[in-house]
C-alpha cells in the first residue's frame, strides 16, 4: 500500500463514522484533511480532523505491517 492509498482509505473511514455519528444535524458537506503523517519502517500513522464546526475530535489511523 502507498502512501496515498494510506491517506485515501483513512479519510473515506473517518468520513464514514462522521456521517454516522457526528453529522446527524442534516450536516453533509465537510472535508476531511490530515493533520500530520508518518511512516516509520513500515507503518503508516495519521492524524486527522474535519471541519466541522464544533467537531473537536482528532482521528487517529495506523496501517501495522508484521514482517
Amino acid at each position: 500500500m502507498t502512501n496515498e492509498e494510506f491517506i485515501t482509505m483513512a479519510k473515506l473511514k473517518v468520513k464514514k463514522y462522521t456521517y454516522k455519528n457526528i453529522a446527524k444535524d442534516g450536516t453533509s458537506l465537510f472535508h476531511v484533511y490530515v493533520v500530520w503523517q508518518a511512516k516509520i519502517l513500515q507503518n503508516y500513522k495519521a492524524l486527522l480532523a474535519t471541519d466541522i464546526e464544533g467537531d473537536q475530535h482528532y482521528y487517529e489511523a495506523t496501517l501495522f505491517r508484521h514482517l
